[in-house]
């Protein structure tokens, strides 16, 4: 986990409730180049919610600029500038393709 993802989260999300919690479960699968994978059945669980929630409030949340997708990688955006969590996902997309 990422400590610097959870306490951004906690310090930069303007996301409430539910969809906070979901975003706290995120960054709570964050490795050291900030990218979580996304689980769908784990972050269910974790939110005690239905995996069409989840799959539904991630979409929400990337509309609401809170999270950038690209698959099943995110990057929480919240004190992350969307520049650099692009550069992560490219890097993240490179890595992956080697």
């Amino acid at each position: 986990m990422s400590g610097e993802a959870f306490t951004s989260v906690w310090e930069h999300s303007r996301a409430r409730g539910s969809r906070k919690v979901l975003l706290l479960a995120l960054a709570d699968q964050t490795g050291a180049d900030v990218v979580a994978v996304i689980n769908t059945p784990l972050l269910a669980e974790r939110c005690r919610k239905s995996e069409q929630w989840v799959e539904r409030t991630l979409r929400i949340l990337e509309r609401e600029g809170e999270l950038i997708r690209r698959g099943n990688a995110v990057v929480i955006l919240a004190g992350t500038n969307r520049e650099d969590a692009e550069k992560f996902l490219q890097s993240r997309e490179v890595s992956d393709g080697e």
